[in-house]
């Protein structure tokens, strides 16, 4: 009868352990991969509505919301130094996924870890670009 409880326990273990080691692992594969939005979905999903936030979810946000700021301002600016009239509907659908990936953020911020640290972002000026590319980009149409 002893051994009954003693494998449960280990199962429950073992699968805590699991549980922790692919969650850690989740963010830093999504990462690697290049799935930055999936990690800044995930990271907020599991952050609403707690007062502490976890240390690991703070990190891989701001290193998922860095790195995909840093890839969306090389494609604009690639875009731009391309200098053609068709750039306009590409530059508007960049400018949208930046506008929507920063409202979903922003309530978030200050955005302070369980150990104090408080994560930076930094947030692009959009509005006027975006207006400015939904204007051109009808103009081309």
């Amino acid at each position: 009868m002893t051994r009954l409880p003693s494998k449960l326990i280990f199962v429950f273990l073992a699968l805590s352990v699991a549980i922790a080691f692919t969650s850690c692992s989740s963010h830093q594969r999504l990462l690697d991969e290049g799935n930055y939005d999936m990690v800044i979905e995930r990271s907020l999903s599991r952050m609403t509505g707690k007062s502490k936030r976890d240390a690991m979810e703070v990190a891989a946000l701001e290193e998922a919301f860095a790195k995909v700021m840093a890839e969306e301002t090389l494609e604009l600016t690639r875009l731009k130094l391309a200098s053609e009239p068709d750039i306009w509907p590409a530059l508007f659908r960049i400018y949208n996924r930046i506008a929507a990936r920063q409202e979903k953020i922003a309530p978030f911020i200050p955005l302070v870890d369980e150990n104090g640290y408080e994560a930076q972002f930094k947030f692009m000026k959009v509005l006027p670009l975006l207006e400015e590319a939904r204007k051109k980009s009808a103009a081309y149409y």
